[in-house]
Parts: structure tokens; C-alpha cells; sequence
């Protein structure tokens, strides 16, 4: 059976040439792929939130999918033993266990999760494809899952915030956060708890105590030290998780203030 799916594995181990950040490829996607996706959720803005929940279950059942063959090619086409820094805890990595939830959802539950997923999964995505550095792979079936991956971000969030399913404000704000602040505490744990089986790669949701593999938290990090990287990091990703509700909230304001006036 393993011989089997070694061999499956490896016929889809199609190589390519690495996508450059900013190069032509990623810019192709970043101004082809990402508004059609954004125009889509558009275009489902005015359906019902029974099917929404819908599409975000069975969005969250392609990712799961998607996922577990992320995984196995990883283990036994790359690395050939099992990565812990491939475990599937990343902050994008949130939309596969939530989204298959929301049918299930009491409604105040649903309500923080759907803000969560509009405020901070939607910035995970936006930062990944804005600088897409540890996206792109020499392997086309692993480029192609991260980028849907991170476009499928980008519409959960979008078609949360047109269909008037995200609300910001300063009490639904402090329950996504709370949910964000106790999704980082399991991540730091599983950080420390797997530092040595990792061999010092385990890094998920980019905070301590190893050293965070992005841009000025590395630094951070080296200079000060795992705890003050992590406190970065977290204000960082919920000023900016705020930020974007906030924008997105007064655009969503704006839009239905000209369709109510025309």
C-alpha cells in the first residue's frame, strides 16, 4: 500500500523552475488570478448565509484535501520522513478547521469565527501573495496548492465582508482576538514542545521560541530574543488583522451607501 502511494506520489512530482517574488509569474497572478477571485465573491455577495456556510464547507473540505497531499508529498517525496515544520498549524492554515464548522455553528459562535476568518485569515493571505517568498516551490502541484490556497483565503474573506457576514466592531474585534491569542498559545506550545524533534524548524504562526523565518523578525529575534519576537509578531498581525477590518468596513459602508442613494 505505501509502495503504492509513493508511486502516486511521486507521478505527480512534476518539477518547474521556482517562481522569482515580483517576477512575471507572480505578477500574473497577483493582478490576473486574485481579481477574479475578488469579483466572484462579488458576485455571490447576495446569496443566503445558509449557502455560504455551504460553500465554506465544502471550501474547508477541498483545503483538508489539499492539504493531506501536501503533507504526504512533503514526508515521502521530499523530505523522506515526516517534517514537524509542515505541520498544519499555520494562522492560514485556521479556514481548514473552521470553515466545515460553520454549518454546525451556533450563530454566536459563527459570528467570531466569521470575523476571524475576515480579519486575520484574510490578512494571512494578502501578506502571502504580497510577498510570496516561501510560497512558490520547485514542484508545480505544491506552487499550485499554495496559491489557490492563499486565493481562497483572499475570497473567504472577501465574500464574508460583501455578503455583510463580517461586522466590525470593538466587542466582535475583542472576541476574534481572543480567539487568535489562544490559537497562538497552542502554537508556542506546540513550537516548544516539538524544538527538538524538529531539529529547531518549528515555527508555527512565526513565533517563538525558534527564530521566525520572515523578514525583521528574524532579526527581532537573533537581537532580542524569541519572547520580544513573539509579542511583535502577535501586535503586529492584530493591529493589522484590526487595520483591515476597519478598511474593509468603511468600504463596505461606502458601497452601500451609493447603491442606497442611486
Amino acid at each position: 500500500m505505501e509502495c503504492d502511494l509513493l508511486a502516486w506520489l511521486r507521478l505527480s512530482a512534476w518539477r518547474m523552475p521556482v517562481f522569482r517574488p515580483y517576477g512575471l509569474e507572480h505578477l500574473l497572478l497577483l493582478f490576473g488570478l486574485t481579481p477574479l477571485v475578488v469579483v466572484l465573491a462579488w458576485r455571490l455577495r447576495s446569496v443566503k448565509e445558509r449557502t455560504i456556510d455551504r460553500i465554506l464547507f465544502w471550501l474547508g473540505l477541498a483545503l483538508i484535501l489539499a492539504e493531506v497531499y501536501k503533507e504526504l508529498f512533503l514526508s515521502y517525496v521530499i523530505e523522506g520522513a515526516y517534517c514537524y515544520a509542515d505541520f498544519p498549524f499555520q494562522l492560514c492554515s485556521m479556514p481548514m478547521y473552521l470553515c466545515p464548522l460553520m454549518l454546525f455553528l451556533a450563530k454566536e459562535k459563527k459570528r467570531v469565527c466569521y470575523l476571524f476568518i475576515g480579519t486575520y485569515n484574510f490578512l494571512g493571505g494578502i501578506a502571502a501573495i504580497l510577498e510570496p517568498s516561501s510560497s512558490f516551490y520547485p514542484y508545480i502541484t505544491l506552487t499550485l496548492h499554495s496559491v489557490l490556497w492563499h486565493q481562497a483565503l483572499i475570497f473567504i474573506g472577501c465574500l464574508l465582508w460583501f455578503s455583510g457576514l463580517c461586522r466590525i466592531d470593538r466587542s466582535s474585534f475583542q472576541r476574534a482576538t481572543l480567539l487568535y491569542l489562544m490559537l497562538c498559545g497552542i502554537a508556542y506550545g506546540l513550537n516548544a514542545l516539538l524544538m527538538e524533534p524538529s531539529g529547531g524548524v518549528m515555527n508555527l504562526f512565526f513565533l517563538g521560541p525558534g527564530v521566525a523565518p520572515v523578514i525583521v523578525m528574524d532579526w527581532v529575534s537573533i537581537h532580542w530574543g524569541a519572547m520580544a519576537e513573539t509579542i511583535l509578531m502577535m501586535g503586529v498581525t492584530v493591529f493589522g488583522s484590526g487595520g483591515l477590518g476597519i478598511g474593509f468596513q468603511c468600504l463596505i459602508d461606502f458601497l452601500n451607501c451609493r447603491r442606497y442613494n442611486q
